[in-house]
């Protein structure tokens, strides 16, 4: 009851701690950050592939042209 009357609050106040864990999560967040893109500019990133180097592209397009045309319309036939 002395302690609410003179100001005080019991217990330990939290936001000190809170405050603290913040900045140390935002700081790391700032190192992750810049070690990332340090990494892209330094381009240590290898690049991504797909399929061997030395695909011809004029047959690849025919075999496209060829799966996506459209069969002839033929009438069925009646027995």
């Amino acid at each position: 009851m002395i302690s609410a009357v003179t100001g005080q609050v019991p217990g330990e106040e939290m936001w000190k701690y809170l405050a603290v864990a913040l900045l140390v999560v935002l700081l790391a967040e700032i190192g992750l950050t810049r070690w990332i893109a340090m990494q892209r500019r330094l381009h240590v990133v290898e690049a991504v592939s797909f399929g061997p180097s030395s695909v011809d592209v004029q047959t690849f397009r025919e075999r496209a042209r060829s799966l996506l045309s459209v069969p002839s319309q033929e009438p069925a036939s009646k027995t």
